[in-house]
């Protein structure tokens, strides 16, 4: 196959076949009498202008700005785009245009040739070949123009070329020169519609990406507020928020619509009735006060105008309130191994409750809290102290605090001195208190022989400073604790219950018949450490009652309706339920003294700890044991610490073997089937029997006279259970 030569590489090839496109010489025509007049030097044969500097037509050693533009090769786009203004001052024109000579006008380009719109009278001129060995061709009479002769192709176009398009000044390329095929055209128009929202889609990323990253760097930018002059942070007694430099505002500031009482908390009244606290006050006694803050005290009395069985007695309920974030410290219940200048600064007649507050010393305290007397409908009344529910920062930091600029408070409750005396007969009774308290911890003293409650309630938050009881007697007594420790010692004649959420529990317990006073059997020593005045230093002196700390020897126990032993209507006829729960604590629970004329059901249940239950040997009844991963423990029964509780002469046995579950008994009440018939638990019962007649069983120990209504479960998940019935 013969491939053409390209026209392209060399303008004077196929001179000929272009006669036909064009009107002229495929040569270069120049005007005659201009080439008369120039200079007969080649670099001067396109200059009009016969003082223009030498110069050669294409280029050369001596080129300058007066030169006719280089363009050695095809296509000639370079010359054909040169302004022709400039040519006619400096130069021939370019290959295919003409220009006026006599006037700088418009020109126009077209495919027969040229022409030039000028004012001037044109005159006639003749035209002759470059060269000498061209054929010579007639001139246009009718024009002064300059023709020049193009090798034009037939697939070149001949158009004029407009103006480029311009959008906001940057060029818009005609559309030829991006070719789109149909295809892609197709593509296009079937899918435009998805294109476009990916394309709005993008765009909106594009700008929210913008938006957040501008902000964002705003953010980081901007300058922490001071308060003052070096402060890091301020507080404004008037309310105003606190500015922190690096975290959110942390004041507190009371709203009565948001932190005040609610219906059922009762009627506010005597609120805020502060007074500062005299340093030489005996309640300083009881903790020591910083001189970096600010002290205030407000005295509520409730008198003791009721009589209940020859005790001097609150004709109703008495509460205490403690709600908010900064409703911190301590309520303590007075008792009898307190300073002696605490019990004489009590009031007779009435219960006197103290509420002292502490501060910052230049801020005022009505901003942050409220303290109020409160009477209820049901005709009870307290105490109530409202603080914040949150911080001023909002939602940036609902429930963080200030600790400099936090209240804290210290409940003071105080019986009458007569009953706080060393030596007195006559105890004091309190038919209900309630402690509600958020984040307050509760101290209750040595109330033995002091005072008699007859429910109470302890409900402490999840950050109070759990429960220390020194000695506390109560028909019933209900404590609720979160994240702290329980410890005391309870005499309770009806129930006792104990629920920690994440707290450890304490427990010496004492079980008392109010049918017999009497009792005498026997009380065992604890083996648990306690805050009572036998194992710590007396605050009062002059205090000579003590919690029993030694055993009793019973000089002769009579119990009504235990002397017949085989009859089957004789047995306990006062029972006490006690219960101690706890998720992620230990337990220890040690029962000091147990009327034989009492039937006990005891509740034990850790699920994240170590449980030691010690029961008093006069406990007999069935129990059951049941532990998930660790190992459960049953000593041997060693010598016990009490003799027989009816001074029959038998032994402390105890024997392993299935329980009934009936619904009758304490077991089916209580639903605990699963634990108690799980492969891991171990039943059986603890008793007393002359071993010489041989052991009874445990259904006999179950429905005997002695341990009809009694019963034990003890349930552990991870720790050891260990369970003992002597006393040990």
């Amino acid at each position: 196959m013969i491939i053409p030569p390209d026209p392209e590489k060399d303008p004077r090839l196929f001179r000929g076949s272009t006669t036909s496109l064009v009107t002229v010489p495929e040569d270069q025509l120049v005007d005659v009498e201009t080439l008369e007049h120039a200079p007969a030097h080649p670099g001067n044969a396109y200059s009009i202008n016969p003082a223009a500097p030498v110069a050669y037509p294409y280029g050369g050693p001596f080129g300058d700005a007066f030169t006719v533009p280089f363009d050695p090769v095809p296509p000639y786009s370079a010359r054909r785009e040169l302004d022709p203004v400039e040519h006619a001052a400096y130069g021939a024109p370019p290959l295919g245009r003409t220009f006026s000579r006599a006037s700088r006008g418009s020109t126009s380009t077209s495919a027969s040739g040229s022409s030039t719109e000028s004012n001037a009278t044109p005159t006639r001129r003749r035209f002759t070949p470059l060269r000498s060995g061209s054929r010579t061709v007639s001139t246009p009479a009718s024009s002064d123009t300059l023709l020049a002769a193009r090798g034009t192709k037939l697939w070149e176009g001949s158009a004029t070329r407009g103006p480029a398009r311009r959008w906001l000044g940057i060029p818009i390329p005609p559309r030829s020169i991006i070719p789109i095929s149909p295809e892609a055209k197709g593509l296009w128009h079937k899918y435009r519609r998805l294109w476009i929202a990916m394309f709005v889609c993008l765009a909106i990323g594009i700008v929210l990406a913008v938006g957040l990253a501008a902000g964002l760097v705003l953010s980081n930018q901007k300058g922490p507020s001071h308060g003052g002059k070096g402060d890091a942070w301020r507080n404004n007694r008037k309310g105003q928020n606190t500015t922190y430099p690096t975290t959110p505002d942390l004041s507190i500031s009371y709203h009565e619509d948001r932190d005040g009482p609610f219906p059922e908390d009762g009627e506010a009244t005597q609120c805020n009735q502060f007074t500062p606290l005299n340093q030489s006050s005996a309640l300083t006694q009881l903790a020591v006060n910083s001189p970096h803050f600010a002290h205030y005290i407000s005295t509520y009395s409730f008198p003791l105008s009721a009589h209940v069985d020859g005790m001097a007695a609150l004709s109703h309920n008495l509460y205490v309130l403690a709600r908010g974030l900064a409703a911190t410290g301590t309520v303590e219940i007075v008792g009898s191994n307190a300073p002696s200048g605490v019990i004489h600064g009590g009031e007779e007649g009435v219960v006197k409750i103290d509420v002292l507050a502490r501060y910052q010393a230049d801020q005022e305290l009505a901003h942050v809290a409220r303290v109020c007397h409160l009477q209820r409908e049901d005709g009870s009344s307290g105490v109530g102290i409202f603080t914040p529910v949150e911080t001023d920062g909002g939602a940036e930091g609902p429930f963080l605090l200030n600790p400099m600029y936090t209240p804290a408070f210290h409940v003071v409750i105080r019986m009458p001195p007569s009953l706080l005396a060393t030596k007195n007969d006559t105890v004091g009774y309190l038919p209900g208190l309630s402690l509600e308290l958020a984040q307050m911890g509760t101290r209750i003293g040595n109330l033995q022989q002091v005072a008699l409650i007859g429910d109470l309630r302890i409900h402490a938050g999840s950050r109070g400073g759990g429960v220390v009881v020194d000695y506390a007697s109560c028909k019933t007594c209900t404590i609720v604790g979160a994240e702290n420790t329980v410890q005391g010692t309870f005499n309770v004649t009806e129930n006792l219950a104990i629920n920690s959420t994440s707290g450890t529990i304490l427990a010496n317990v004492i079980l008392s018949d109010p049918e017999r006073p009497g009792d005498d059997s026997a009380t065992i020593t604890s083996m648990i450490p306690m805050p009572h005045s036998a194992r710590r230093r007396s605050l009062n002196p002059l205090a000579e009652r003590a919690f029993v700390d030694k055993i009793v020897e019973p000089t002769s126990a009579k119990y009504p309706g235990m002397k017949n032993l085989d009859a089957s209507e004789d047995g306990p006829d006062h029972v006490i339920n006690t219960t101690f729960c706890t998720n992620e604590g230990f337990i220890f629970v040690a029962y000091l003294h147990h009327p034989p004329s009492t039937a006990l059901r005891a509740w034990v249940s850790s699920e994240s700890g170590m449980v030691d239950v010690s029961m008093h040997p006069n406990y007999v009844g069935p129990f059951a044991l049941e532990n998930m991963w660790g190992a459960i423990r049953l000593p041997p029964v060693q010598v016990p610490k009490v003799p027989d509780p009816i001074h029959q002469g038998r032994s402390r046995i105890v024997i392993q073997g299935p329980v009934d579950l009936n619904s009758t008994t304490f077991f089916g009440g209580l639903n605990v089937t699963d634990e108690i018939t799980a492969p891991n638990s171990v039943t059986g019962a603890a008793a007393w029997a002359w071993v010489e007649k041989g052991h009874p069983s445990v259904s006999e120990v179950q429905n005997g006279f002695e341990g009809r209504g009694s019963a034990l479960v003890a349930v552990a998940t991870l720790g050891d259970l260990q369970v003992t019935f002597d006393g040990t």
